[in-house]
């Protein structure tokens, strides 16, 4: 089986707040609009969508991890937008993590993998 795209899908209430927050964790406006009544998305790079749509009613909250070349910047970045970044927390040899909570409570993680871990994103 190949893979040739990734799309995470947020589920929310209140579409136009949350479409505002994403704006702003992602720091610009969405790309796309699949679905214009109740879906907008964004590229985050060729192939993998994330996508904020209206939550129905046996959707569940979402956790959604984005790999970042630095969680501390980009915690910085993020506090710097508004938007609450919790303190990082690092796994020895494997990753650091900053987590970020929606309007909604859905939980975004930034990932920075570290050098010589299971999945080295720097090399």
């Amino acid at each position: 089986m190949q893979i040739h795209e990734l799309i995470a899908t947020v589920f929310v209430d209140d579409k136009p707040r949350a479409w505002e927050w994403y704006s702003r964790l992602l720091g610009r406006p969405w790309d796309a609009e699949p679905d214009q009544a109740g879906c907008r998305a964004w590229e985050i790079r060729p192939g993998s969508w994330l996508q904020v749509v209206g939550r129905g009613e046996d959707d569940a909250s979402t956790s959604v991890a984005l790999a970042v070349p630095s969680a501390t910047a980009a915690r910085h970045e993020l506090r710097s937008r508004g938007i609450d970044a919790a303190e990082p927390w690092t796994i020895d040899g494997f990753a650091t993590f900053v987590e970020v909570r929606d309007p909604e409570g859905n939980t975004i993680t930034l990932v920075e993998h570290l050098a010589g871990g299971t999945r080295d994103l720097h090399a």
